[in-house]
């Protein structure tokens, strides 16, 4: 019997292995998610039980809070209003991820709500069982192939709350995978320190990239029952702990509130504040790269105590954390003999209580505190990062009118801007070739090259 489900097993994968290339989205080589030829960071909310019609303030809200990605589930019974919907989602730039009903339970709805929203570019992932650890691996399978029988153009995902079987074997028949902080101070689970979510956390990346799958978290962003709700820094550190353990999408997990209207100030502002916070620190800035790009290296120095390190276009990129809810520690994280200069706090309004002392990182971090720093390399002439690429723009700042130069060769050139649109695109050889971005705004660019061999290189322009 076990031999008759093995090769059952296989030859349903080796089935969805055949299916058309997937053109909307996929996860490549490297483990990214990309989304229309780009590299896709998600870093939204999940709203599994919302009722779209009901919740005017929703889109604007998330484009106000930085974010680019909205969960939801096909509750909405006539689809044209869930295909309006997807349509202002579009056209705000937020992308969608559709958790769908069970076929099994209601095989016309699953395929008219598969039918009608494919069209929608916005859509860019199916979620094929919420809580899928309460279920077993046939029907996750069962799920996937009624899916793939009427669109492959997306990556799927499942979310997941354990990490024991079946997650584990589950993640063959998926492409990225969500793993659920739990809901925390619960009876089970009385404790606010956060070791054992790093510990679920840090599991569910390694055996994702074991299976070349896209990692995700949800964090949780609201109170269970008649429990507390979790302060703004829990709710920071939860979410920086996924990052340090490898993972790359964030979730914020909520559940509508009717008194408010909305999903995503689930009322209390200061933990939407504490999401969109993270939002604009990780997709306005150049971290957004580094985390789909940097070389990346995860460390516990001891119970409590996380690290993460990037190394990025001769760069070091650090985030630290402390997991307790109410002790202080003390760091002391050893750096590369290359790193040169002085640690920099990456985010004013982030602790800059470590320093570097003999060749290493020390000082304290107080409960749910998370340190950002970058620290500069002594260049070596050959990019250890991803990129191989050693590109320069000039004049920077400029008034329009920049080239590069260390291109070697063709190029596909993308500058984005601050809220991480791509503004301008241009492929060919490009070394000392005049590019004009005149038409665009002052502030601060991202020029993103990618080489032929797939190598990146991100650096930042000032328009003037």
């Amino acid at each position: 019997m076990k031999k008759i489900y093995l090769i059952l097993l296989f030859l349903s994968l080796m089935s969805f292995a055949l299916l058309p290339a997937q053109t909307i989205s996929h996860v490549n080589e490297s483990g990214n998610l990309i989304v229309e030829g780009e590299a896709f960071l998600p870093l939204g909310f999940y709203s599994e039980y919302i009722f779209v019609p009901n919740y005017p303030s929703l889109i604007p809200d998330m484009v106000a809070g930085g974010f680019n990605t909205l969960v939801t589930a096909t509750h909405v019974i006539d689809t044209a209003t869930y295909q309006n919907f997807l349509e202002s989602c579009n056209s705000a730039g937020l992308k969608n991820i559709i958790v769908l009903p069970h076929f099994s339970d209601e095989p016309l709805r699953f395929h008219n709500y598969i039918e009608a929203l494919k069209p929608n570019p916005s859509v860019i992932m199916w979620n094929l069982l919420y809580n899928a650890d309460d279920y077993d691996l046939e029907f996750l399978q069962m799920q996937k192939q009624q899916l793939l029988e009427r669109d492959q153009s997306r990556v799927v995902t499942a979310d997941f709350n354990r990490i024991d079987p079946p997650f584990q074997y589950m993640l063959d028949v998926l492409e990225t995978s969500c793993m659920s902080q739990s809901p925390w101070a619960y009876p089970w689970n009385p404790s606010v320190d956060l070791e054992t979510v790093t510990y679920r956390y840090r599991f569910h990346a390694i055996k994702a990239k074991e299976k070349g799958v896209f990692p995700m978290i949800i964090p949780q962003a609201f109170n269970w029952e008649e429990n507390n709700w979790p302060s703004p820094e829990h709710l920071d550190c939860q979410t920086y702990l996924g990052y340090i353990t490898g993972n790359k999408g964030v979730l914020f997990y909520t559940f509508p509130d009717a008194e408010t209207g909305t999903t995503i100030n689930i009322s209390h502002p200061e933990l939407y504040a504490a999401a969109s916070n993270i939002a604009i620190e990780i997709l306005q800035s150049e971290w957004k790269e580094v985390i789909l790009h940097g070389e990346y290296s995860y460390h516990n120095i001891f119970k409590y105590k996380h690290y993460a390190t990037w190394r990025y276009n001769n760069s070091l990129y650090l985030i630290a954390a402390n997991a307790s809810h109410d002790q202080t520690y003390s760091y002391e994280i050893p750096l590369p003999a290359d790193v040169i200069g002085e640690a920099e706090n990456f985010f004013d309004h982030r602790p800059n209580s470590l320093n570097i002392q003999n060749g290493m990182l020390t000082g304290d971090l107080e409960p749910y505190q998370i340190a950002i720093y970058k620290m500069e390399m002594q260049p070596t002439g050959i990019n250890i990062l991803p990129s191989q690429l050693q590109i320069q723009a000039a004049p920077n700042p400029t008034n329009g009118i920049f080239s590069l130069t260390g291109t070697k060769g063709i190029v596909h050139c993308k500058i984005y801007n601050a809220m991480g649109q791509c503004v301008f695109q241009k492929s060919g050889n490009l070394e000392n070739e005049p590019l004009n971005i005149g038409f665009l705004n002052r502030g601060v660019y991202y020029i993103e090259v990618e080489g032929l061999n797939k190598s990146y290189q991100t650096l930042k322009i000032v328009k003037k």
